[in-house]
C-alpha cells in the first residue's frame, strides 16, 4: 500500500532533487553523511559515502520515483531512484567539493550507486572517483560534502552511528512559507544541537601501503552561502612508503 501523498506545497520543499527554493528558510533536507576514504595499489582511489536521508526527504524521493515503503524497493523503483538521483546530482559529484595540490579536482564520471531502506529513511550508498597515485613527496587532497546553496544541510555521522540531531527541531526547517534570513545556519544548528564532527576517519583498501595522515576540521578556502558557513573538510596528506619503513 502507498503511504499518502505528500501535499503539494511540501513536495517542493523537501525534494532537493529538484529546483530549491532560495526565497525561502535554509534549509529543506537534511543527510546525516558517513565518508570513507579508499586506497588502491597505487594510491587514493576515491571516497565512498552513505547517506542516510531525513524521513521527509525519503518520502518524496519515494514519491517523486513512484515507490513506496511495501516490500522493500524493487529493481524498478530502485532504477528510477538512481537515475533521478544521479541526472539531478551527478554533474556536482553529489556535493563533493575535492582539491588537490589547491586546485578544483572535478570527477570525470561517477561510481556505483546503490540506495536501501534503514527503518523508515533512504540510504545511498556512493562511490566518487577520485584517483591520485602516491608519489615519494606527500600529496595533500581536501574532500567536503556540502551544498554551496544550503538547500540541503549535510551533518558528518560515524559509520554505523546516526547522530540523533533532529532537523525538525528547528521550527522553520522546510517551511517555504519562512523566509530567508542571513542567520539561517546559525538558527538551525542552535535549535537542531549541531556540532563539530569528532569522530574517526574511515579507510578501506590497502592504506597501510602508504605514509598518510588525514584529519578532519575547517576548511576556510571552502567557505559558502555568502561567506556565512565553512564546512569542516577531510584532510588527507599521504605518499608511498619509503624502503626500510
Amino acid at each position: 500500500m502507498r503511504f499518502s501523498r505528500l501535499p503539494f506545497a511540501l513536495l517542493p520543499a523537501v525534494l532537493f532533487l529538484f529546483r530549491p527554493a532560495p526565497l525561502a528558510a535554509h534549509p529543506h533536507a537534511f543527510v546525516e553523511l558517513a565518508m570513507a576514504v579508499v586506497f588502491d595499489q597505487a594510491g587514493l582511489a576515491g571516497f565512498r559515502q552513505r547517506w542516510l536521508l531525513d524521513e521527509m526527504t525519503t518520502r518524496a524521493v519515494l514519491e517523486a520515483a513512484g515507490a513506496d515503503y511495501a516490500g522493500g524497493l524493487d529493481a524498478q523503483e530502485l532504477a528510477a531512484i538512481e537515475q533521478m538521483s544521479r541526472q539531478n546530482l551527478g554533474s556536482r559529484a553529489f556535493f563533493t567539493d575535492i582539491r588537490f595540490s589547491g586546485q578544483v579536482v572535478r570527477p570525470k564520471e561517477l561510481g556505483s550507486f546503490a540506495a536501501r531502506f534503514k527503518g523508515a529513511k533512504l540510504e545511498y550508498e556512493i562511490f566518487i572517483p577520485c584517483p591520485v597515485p602516491a608519489g615519494d613527496e606527500p600529496r595533500e587532497v581536501l574532500a567536503a560534502v556540502y551544498d554551496p546553496t544550503f538547500y540541503v544541510y549535510v551533518l558528518y555521522a560515524e559509520e554505523g552511528k546516526e547522530s540523533g540531531v533532529d532537523p525538525t527541531a528547528d521550527p522553520m526547517f522546510a517551511r517555504t512559507q519562512a523566509p530567508a534570513s542571513p542567520d539561517d545556519y546559525k538558527r538551525f544548528t542552535a535549535a537542531a544541537g549541531v556540532t563539530p564532527y569528532t569522530g574517526a576517519v574511515a579507510l578501506e583498501g590497502p592504506a597501510e601501503l602508504f605514509d598518510f595522515r588525514c584529519a578532519v576540521g575547517p576548511a576556510p578556502e571552502m567557505t559558502y552561502f555568502h561567506g556565512q558557513i565553512v564546512p569542516d573538510a577531510f584532510r588527507l596528506t599521504f605518499s608511498a612508503l619509503r624502503a626500510g619503513r
